[in-house]
């Protein structure tokens, strides 16, 4: 497939910063030069450019024009790439509204991580997510496991998927649907995009060492207790992890102060953040240096660069319990 497109022009959005990094992650991983921005004004420098919106928790018509702002002025790229949340958090239907007038493709599944979609039911290690911890969520509760009840009225088709292949099925037929296309989905799509784009590539067999780490927390999830309970005791990584009476974006950006201050105190070499909002907040703090994505160390923690500092992020309802064990063991 890749002779059917030019690489170097591929525009991708996501609706928070773990999203749009791991979308980043994916292509780079298959030697598909990576940046991710938070500014919607962002031009492109390399292969493709990925446009955080933070615009998960907005209303859906801000959320909608984020969007279109984010769009405003360019010119089509040849692969139209639009992150969606594997467990359908977030303004999905308002965002693929805003990009409405093209045809639409949309595979949700991320088989890799247990989000499967069958006969149009999304499903969490087998349970439909509206009934899955995600049901709870503080801010984006799922009410929903049907995708054509949430997309509504807008015309797309969409794809079950129950295994890696059903993606890289997905992703054949976007790509044989020629530019003009959108293929919207979890970061799986992306990756099986990425695979037909570039089949060959593999990623980097060694990581950058990580010498003093400083772990932030900002997730309530379970995965993400679990995790950070079985951290690696050891006196060059540290866990920041702040508790107030504030919740939600709030409580991420008290974090995103304390994480600040604590970079300027001590020379780290490298953060890991649990959480979307919280790594939007730390780096909004930090003065939004565009990313640069290397790859995932592990499904779903995307290892990048940004500024002076190595970055690990992930969503808080990825990874095993001993997650960090995992990451100290390949990167020390």
């Amino acid at each position: 497939m890749s002779g059917r497109f030019e690489i170097a022009s591929i525009l991708a959005i996501a609706d928070d910063l773990t999203g749009a990094l791991e979308t980043g992650a994916k292509f780079a991983a298959r030697g598909i030069s990576a940046e991710v921005s938070t500014d919607p004004r962002a031009k492109r420098s390399r292969d493709l450019l990925v446009i955080d919106t933070e615009s998960r928790h907005l209303s859906p018509t801000d959320a909608a024009a984020r969007v279109r702002a984010a769009l405003k002025g360019r010119t089509s790229p040849r692969l139209f790439f639009k992150k969606t949340d594997s467990t359908l958090r977030g303004n999905i239907a308002a965002e693929l509204e805003a990009l409405a007038g093209t045809p639409l493709i949309y595979a949700p599944a991320y088989p890799a991580l247990g989000r499967t979609v069958r006969n149009g039911q999304l499903l969490v290690d087998g349970v439909p997510v509206h009934l899955s911890s995600f049901a709870k969520d503080p801010l984006n509760p799922i009410q929903s496991s049907d995708i054509r009840t949430l997309l509504g009225a807008l015309p797309a088709t969409i794809l079950d998927g129950e295994t890696d292949q059903d993606l890289i099925e997905a992703a054949r037929m976007v790509l044989a649907s020629g530019p003009g296309t959108i293929a919207a989905g979890s970061a799986a799509l992306a990756e099986a995009l990425a695979s037909e784009l570039h089949p060959t590539h593999q990623p980097p067999r060694e990581w950058p060492k990580i010498r003093r780490c400083l772990i932030v927390n900002g997730s309530l999830h379970e995965t993400s207790i679990a995790q950070i309970a079985n951290a690696p005791k050891a006196p060059n990584w540290e866990l920041l992890q702040i508790h107030t009476s504030q919740k939600g974006l709030e409580h991420a950006k008290l974090t995103a102060l304390a994480a600040k201050e604590r970079l300027r105190q001590e020379r780290f070499d490298t953060l890991i953040v649990f959480g979307g909002d919280t790594a939007y907040a730390i780096h909004h703090a930090l003065g939004n240096p565009r990313f640069h994505p290397l790859g995932e160390i592990l499904p779903g923690a995307v290892f990048s660069r940004s500024g002076s500092l190595n970055w690990i992020t992930k969503a808080g309802g990825f990874g095993n319990p001993d997650f960090l064990c995992d990451i100290r063991e390949r990167c020390t």
